[in-house]
């Protein structure tokens, strides 16, 4: 596998590009990844650990703030969104 990867212009090697170029983006973000969410709305925890947007129909005076204070998140940092996809990333 290393060998692939390191095959300039392999195929192996764009997606592993592709891939270091994602988990840059994750660690560059000013997300919270800390954050956690105890409480028992299910909608919180579909969009801070997959790529599941909040359902305006299941709460519809919710906001993104409301959604950080909900996760405890640190001041000046988003609350974490897609948190499952980018633990995979960063585990790659």
């Amino acid at each position: 596998m290393v060998a692939r990867i390191n095959a300039a212009g392999s195929f192996s090697a764009q997606v592993f590009a592709r891939l270091a170029g994602q988990v840059k983006i994750h660690l560059a973000a000013k997300a919270d990844w800390d954050a956690v969410y105890t409480g028992c709305d299910v909608e919180k925890y579909l969009y801070a650990f997959s790529f599941e947007k909040p359902n305006e129909h299941a709460d519809p005076t919710g906001s993104a703030s409301e959604h950080g204070a909900a996760m405890h998140v640190k001041p000046g940092l988003a609350a974490p969104a897609g948190g499952a996809m980018v633990a995979a990333r960063l585990a790659h």
